[in-house]
C-alpha cells in the first residue's frame, strides 16, 4: 500500500514556489498511518502528526529543523579537507569575504558545536564516527553547508 499522506516541502523563492523534499512516515508497512494529517511550522522549524502511528497508534510527532537547506548551492565559497577525516576539518576560503563562525550538526539537525575562533581548522575529536554538517557563515551574510564524513 502507498501511503495516502506523504508531505511535500516547497519554499517560496519570491516569486513561486519550488519543490525541495517529500517526507514520509514510518508507521508499519500495509498501514496507512496518516502522517502529515496535522503539520505546524514556525521559521525553519515543522512539526508533523502521524495519529495513527506507534504503539497501539496512539500517535506519534516528528520534528524537523529545516535550517540546513541550502539556498545557494551552485556557488562553491570554500573547501574543506580532507574529507572523510578522522579528527580535524581544514578550511579553505576561497571568497573574498572571511568566515565569521561555523557551525557542526549532526544528521537529524541539532547545532552540536559552533566556532568563532581558529576558522580555519574545526575539531571533530570528540564526536563518534558517522556523518556530520559543517555550517559556514561570511562576512557578507552567505551562509554554505559541507558534508563531513568521520571515520
Amino acid at each position: 500500500m502507498t501511503r495516502k499522506f506523504p508531505v511535500l516541502y516547497y519554499k517560496n523563492n519570491g516569486t513561486d514556489w519550488q519543490y525541495q523534499s517529500t517526507f514520509y512516515g514510518t508507521g508499519p508497512n500495509g498501514h496507512d498511518d496518516y502522517f502529515g494529517d496535522s503539520i505546524a511550522m514556525k521559521g525553519n522549524l515543522i512539526v508533523l502528526g502521524a495519529p495513527l502511528e506507534g504503539m497501539m497508534f496512539e500517535g506519534k510527532a516528528y520534528y524537523l529543523d529545516l535550517t540546513l537547506g541550502l539556498p545557494n548551492f551552485e556557488q562553491q565559497l570554500s573547501s574543506i579537507y580532507p574529507n572523510p577525516t578522522h579528527d580535524f576539518v581544514n578550511i579553505k576560503n576561497n571568497s573574498l569575504s572571511g568566515i565569521v563562525k561555523t557551525e557542526i550538526y549532526s544528521v537529524t539537525g541539532h547545532l552540536l558545536q559552533t566556532e568563532r575562533q581558529n576558522l580555519d581548522s574545526v575539531s571533530l575529536e570528540k564526536f563518534s564516527e558517522g556523518l556530520y554538517f559543517m555550517k559556514l557563515y561570511y562576512q557578507n551574510a552567505s551562509e554554505e553547508i559541507f558534508k563531513i564524513i568521520k571515520n
